[in-house]
């Protein structure tokens, strides 16, 4: 297995089966996830209210974060991520019957949702399978395993689009990311906390008010809140530009994808060493700031080969993101509270992953779209700020070493 060298003892076996599946879940994601916009936006028509309900997917399924947290409560995690992931891949494959716009971006749009729902369980799977001291690290190398895979992915999918439609492609690809749900399974015999399964179930309610007992997550959530907001303002706005301005091909959204995807290999495991080694709230404040190029970048833009800048900035950012919310939220909550805390974080992704694609949409009614890469650009840059301020605080509290 990649990597295995550079693994702890105690994290091995559990190494083994998370990267297994994530190689796996790669080959799936990057022959799917990078096409799906143009796609629809090129291929069938879609408008741009669709293209916004497709980027708005993902979120709908993380406002039922709180409601899966308290189901799963007392119940073991990792059969939740598994099954959950089958059904949304085994939707993927369904695609096959979509020939109009609606019919694809429904099914598209279901399986992402439910592909959502496993997302508290898996942050529990995380902090109980990798010791405290490790897991950035290792799961910055399970991520960068992913990576390449995702790249393999993107370049088989660039080539196969051009030539096949998606109705062969998707669901092909659909059979991997099963198989990668499977292959998590064996988690089961390693997962060590066990106290969970009789612990007493929280309500809803009850997970809501850490938003009052805890102020300092309670600042955390809200400049990642309006971070988040600015950032998928974006998610319409790429294919539409990408397809009605620069008349992008599937080839070239194959080659930004894999210059992403190359940068996320490497900065996974730098951002999980910077996390392990200092915190993971400096790590995020770092990415918060390096995604606002993003669409500083789309705003400027006049031809396809300067959309590289956004990708680097995307592909170096959105692991640092990714691996510090995880981490960020285990630093804020004890091993009981961890689903109820990153069900709270995904409700509120919900939220803003609803409302910010069709608020960019709303805005193109009144402004050109390079204006409105401008408003996401300026909604970014004062998340970061407030996250400052977050950042800053916690160095008081905690010491040296979260600077």
């Amino acid at each position: 297995m990649l990597f295995m060298r550079l693994i702890p003892r105690q994290a091995r076996e559990a190494y083994r089966w998370d990267s297994l599946a994530g190689l796996l879940a790669g080959l799936y994601a990057g022959t799917v996830m990078p096409f799906l916009g143009y796609l629809a936006r090129d291929k069938l028509q879609a408008s741009a209210l669709e293209i916004s309900l497709l980027s708005a997917a993902p979120f709908l399924g993380h406002l039922f974060s709180l409601y899966w947290a308290n189901h799963m409560q007392g119940r073991e995690k990792v059969p939740y991520v598994v099954y959950v992931g089958i059904a949304s891949r085994g939707l993927i494959g369904l695609v096959f019957l979509a020939t109009s716009p609606t019919a694809f971006v429904c099914i598209v749009s279901a399986a992402i949702v439910i592909g959502a729902f496993s997302l508290p369980a898996y942050t529990t799977v995380m902090k109980d399978i990798y010791p405290d001291e490790c897991r950035g690290q290792v799961m910055g190398l399970v991520r960068m395993g992913v990576v390449f895979t995702t790249m393999i992915g993107a370049a088989i999918g660039g080539r196969l689009l051009a030539h096949y439609s998606y109705r062969v492609v998707f669901p092909a690809a659909a059979v991997f990311g099963m198989l990668a749900s499977l292959s998590f399974f064996r988690l089961r015999r390693v997962v060590q906390v066990t106290e969970d399964i009789a612990a007493p179930r929280v309500g809803i309610l009850e997970s809501l008010a850490i938003l009052k007992h805890d102020r300092l997550f309670r600042y955390y959530s809200l400049g990642f809140f309006i971070f988040g907001f600015g950032n998928l303002m974006n998610s319409p706005l790429f294919p539409l530009f990408q397809v009605d301005v620069l008349h992008i091909n599937s080839y070239w959204v194959s080659a930004l994808a894999i210059v992403g995807s190359a940068l996320s290999g490497i900065f996974y495991y730098l951002w999980g060493r910077m996390i392990d080694r200092h915190s993971p709230f400096a790590a995020v404040l770092a990415s918060f700031f390096l995604f606002s190029l993003v669409p500083l970048t789309y705003h400027f833009t006049h031809s396809l080969p300067t959309l590289f800048v956004a990708a680097i900035c995307a592909g170096i950012a959105g692991p640092g993101v990714e691996l510090t919310w995880i981490n960020a939220v285990m630093q804020f909550a004890d091993r009981e509270g961890v689903a109820r805390y990153s069900a709270l974080h995904f409700t509120l992704v919900g939220i803003r992953g609803l409302l910010a694609p069709l608020a960019a949409v709303g805005l193109l009614h009144y402004l050109d779209i390079r204006d409105v890469f401008l408003v996401c650009f300026a909604v970014v840059l004062a998340g970061a700020l407030i996250m400052t301020v977050v950042v800053l605080r916690r160095s008081q509290l905690a010491g040296p070493a979260y600077q």
